[in-house]
């Protein structure tokens, strides 16, 4: 299959999941390169369509969960059960630019991640948490996106969440850890 058949089967998908999808991942370039933005469409108590931006995902992040993306991505199926196929826009460089529908599940799962690797550094790190979360199931990932973006107790209840999630997910900052052994075993 040629480039432009992949692309215009794809577009096509896209069109069609667009619709009913309550999330997508916006995929955009600034100067720093790729970015791609978590989505999600819900509607107010006054009945009104509202959107609500977890987090970016970009640079060394981007680059490194990749992997966790293209994974995540080849198990998502339309509203008839066929695979979308949208896993091909990661495969490579991304050269897609647009919004990506995305299940419930998989938009739960990136909207976490969104969140949770905004100031970490390390890319052994990233990646595994990338594996961790990819590997949680909704209910987890539900509980833990309230609990990082519901202050329930004030502000720092969800800055101290974020920080506690990094840490059982992938070690304390000042972990000194040989990543490679872990990450062996948590890639596909």
């Amino acid at each position: 299959m040629s480039e432009n058949q992949l692309a215009a089967g794809l577009a096509s998908r896209i069109a069609n999941m667009q619709n009913t999808a309550k999330w997508y991942l916006e995929i955009s370039e600034d100067k720093d390169g790729v970015q791609a933005a978590v989505v999600e469409l819900y509607v107010d108590d006054h009945q009104c369509s509202q959107q609500r931006r977890y987090g970016v995902i970009s640079g060394l992040a981007l680059r490194t969960i990749k992997p966790v993306i293209y994974y995540m991505l080849s198990g998502m199926n339309d509203s008839m059960g066929v695979p979308s196929g949208f896993q091909a826009i990661f495969d490579g460089r991304i050269t897609y630019r647009g919004n990506l529908p995305l299940d419930n599940v998989v938009g739960h799962k990136l909207a976490l991640l969104s969140i949770l690797l905004t100031t970490v550094k390390l890319a052994a790190k990233i990646e595994i948490m990338g594996w961790r979360v990819e590997r949680m199931p909704l209910e987890e990932i539900m509980y833990w996106l309230n609990k990082v973006t519901v202050p329930s107790y004030g502000d720092r209840t969800a800055k101290w969440a974020i920080i506690g999630l990094r840490v059982v997910l992938a070690g304390p900052t000042d972990q000194k850890e040989d990543y490679s052994k872990i990450l062996e075993k948590l890639r596909r």
